[in-house]
C-alpha cells in the first residue's frame, strides 16, 4: 500500500509536528550530532592449513584407485607367471566389484561434500572462513551459526567473538556487538582492529547507561589501536570521532584527522569527518574543499554510505542522496544504503518512496531497529495510526532497552494514542499509552495521559 498526501494535509502535518529539517532528520534516524558514519569492521583472519583438507568423497576414491592398483599388480604378476589360477581370477574380480560399489554408494548417496577435517584447527579456521564468507552475502544467520560454531571449538581465540561483533554492527545490534568486542579485546588486547571497532560501537548515540564513561572507553580503545597500529589511517580517524563525540573539537581532533588523510590519501571518510570538524569551527572554504575531496573519492558502496552518512550529520541530504543512489546501482539491496535513502527522501517529504525503502532495508536486514522506527513515524504523521501501531508492536521484539524507550514518545506509542484519540476511539488510546507505560513506568507524561483518558 503506498501513501497518499494531499496538499493540505502535508501542511497540517508540518503544523502539527513542527518538521524543521534538523527535528525530522533527528526523529527519523536518532541523534546525529555524534555520528560516526557507517562503518563495516574488517573480517576476522583465516590461517591457512598446513594440511590440506579432504573431502570424505575425496578419500574414498583415492581408495578405491589404491585397492585398483594392487588388483593390477596382482593381474600383472599372474600374467608374469604365465598362469592365473580360478582362486586369482575370482580374488581380482571380487575385490574390484567390492571397491567398486563402495566408491559408488558413497558418491551416490548425495552430492553434498563433507568436510572431513583432521584436527580442530583446521575445522576452526573453515568455520571462520564460512562465516566471513555468509557475512559477505549478509546471510547474517548462517555466519552468526558459523562464528559460534568456531568459538565452541576455540573458546580463547579472539577471531570468532569478534565476528560475532562484526555481524552485529552490520545490523546495528549495538549492545551485542558491544558484548562482543568487549570479549574479543579481553582474549587479544594486541587486536587493533577490534579496538577501533570497540571505539565505534562506544561512541554511537542513544545507547544509554553512563554516556561520559562509555565515551571515554571509546577514546581509550581508539588510543590503543594507535599504539597497536601506528600507520592504520582507520585508527586515526576513529580517534577523532572519538574526541569529538565528547565535544572536542579543537587541533587534536583535527590533526587525527589530517594524519588518517596523510597515511592514506584517498580515504574518503576521513575527509569528510575533517571537513565536518572544519565547519563546525568556522573554516568553511576549507571544509567545502575536504567535503569535494570526500565525495570525489568515494567510488564503492561501503565509502559511499560513509560518506553519505557523515552529509546526512550535516543535513546535507540532498548531497547524500546522490551518493545513495549512486550506491544502489552497485548494491540494489543493501540495507544501509536502503535506511540512509529513507532518511533523505523523508526530509524532502518524498514519503511514498521513502515507505518502500524501508520496508526493502528492514526486509533485507529484519533484526535492524531504525527503518522500522522511521517507518512507524512516516505512518504516524500520514495519520495511518492501526499501521503505525503494527510495525511499533514489531520494532519493540527487536529493539534493545534503550531502543525500545524511544518508542514511547511523539512518533511512537503516544503519538498513536493521540491520534486514536482526535477519533474518538479512546479504547485504543488507552491501549497505547498503557503500552507505553509498559516500556517506561515513571514517565510522568505517560501516567498523566492515561489518567485523562475517561472510557
Amino acid at each position: 500500500m503506498k501513501l497518499k498526501f494531499s496538499a493540505t494535509l502535508l501542511l497540517l502535518i508540518t503544523l502539527t509536528f513542527g518538521a524543521s529539517e534538523t527535528t525530522l532528520a533527528q526523529e527519523i534516524g536518532g541523534s546525529l550530532g555524534g555520528s560516526s558514519g557507517v562503518f563495516r569492521p574488517k573480517n576476522p583472519s583465516v590461517k591457512k592449513s598446513e594440511k590440506p583438507v579432504k573431502s570424505k568423497s575425496s578419500v574414498n576414491k583415492e581408495k578405491a584407485i589404491a585397492a585398483n592398483r594392487r588388483n593390477a599388480a596382482k593381474a600383472a604378476s599372474a600374467k608374469k607367471r604365465d598362469r592365473i589360477t580360478d582362486d586369482d581370477r575370482a580374488e581380482i574380480v571380487n575385490n574390484t566389484r567390492k571397491n567398486s560399489s563402495q566408491n559408488a554408494s558413497t558418491s551416490g548417496k548425495n552430492n553434498k561434500i563433507v568436510i572431513n577435517v583432521v584436527n580442530r584447527d583446521d575445522l576452526f579456521e573453515t568455520e571462520i572462513g564460512e562465516g566471513n564468507a555468509a557475512r559477505d552475502s549478509r546471510d547474517f544467520n548462517a555466519a552468526e551459526a558459523a562464528y559460534q560454531k568456531a568459538q565452541r571449538l576455540k573458546p580463547n581465540d579472539a577471531r570468532a567473538v569478534y565476528g560475532l561483533g562484526n555481524i552485529y554492527t552490520d545490523q546495528q545490534l549495538w549492545d551485542e556487538a558491544e558484548k562482543s568486542y568487549r570479549e574479543a579485546v579481553k582474549l587479544d588486547d594486541k587486536n587493533a582492529d577490534a579496538q577501533i571497532a570497540l571505539s565505534y560501537v562506544l561512541v554511537q548515540p542513544s545507547r544509554g547507561g553512563n554516556i561520559a564513561e562509555r565515551l571515554n572507553e571509546a577514546l581509550t580503545a581508539a588510543r590503543r589501536s594507535i599504539s597497536l597500529d601506528s600507520q592504520n589511517p582507520v585508527a586515526y580517524d576513529q580517534y577523532g570521532v572519538a574526541l569529538e563525540a565528547r565535544g572536542a573539537i579543537d587541533s587534536e581532533a583535527e590533526n587525527s584527522y589530517r594524519i588518517a588523510t596523510q597515511l592514506d590519501p584517498e580515504y574518503a571518510l576521513a575527509y569528510a569527518h575533517l571537513a565536518r570538524l572544519l565547519r563546525k569551527n568556522g573554516k568553511l572554504d576549507d571544509a567545502k574543499a575536504n567535503y569535494k575531496k570526500a565525495i570525489e573519492l568515494a567510488t564503492d558502496v561501503p565509502m559511499l554510505i560513509l560518506v553519505a552518512e557523515v552529509l546526512q550529520s550535516e543535513q546535507r541530504f540532498d548531497d547524500s542522496e546522490t551518493l545513495l543512489r549512486k550506491a544502489l546501482t552497485m548494491d540494489a539491496n543493501n540495507p544501509t544504503v536502503l535506511y540512509l535513502l529513507g532518511r533523505a527522501l523523508s526530509i524532502r517529504n518524498n514519503y511514498e518512496e521513502a515507505e518502500q525503502v524501508f520496508l526493502q532495508s528492514h526486509s533485507v536486514s529484519p533484526r535492524t531497529f531504525a527503518p522500522l522506527a522511521s517507518l512507524s513515524s512516516l505512518y504516524i504523521r500520514a495519520r495511518r495510526y492501526d499501521e503505525a501501531e503494527k510495525i511499533l508492536l514489531r520494532a519493540t521484539i527487536i529493539a534493545s532497552d534503550s531502543e525500545r524507550k524511544s518508542l514511547t514518545g511523539a512518533f511512537g506509542f503516544l503519538g498513536v494514542g493521540d491520534g486514536y484519540l482526535l477519533r474518538g476511539q479512546k479504547a485504543d488510546a488507552l491501549r497505547m499509552y498503557r503500552k507505553a507505560k509498559e516500556i517506561d513506568p515513571n514517565n510522568a507524561q505517560i501516567n498523566s495521559k492515561i489518567a485523562a483518558v475517561k472510557l
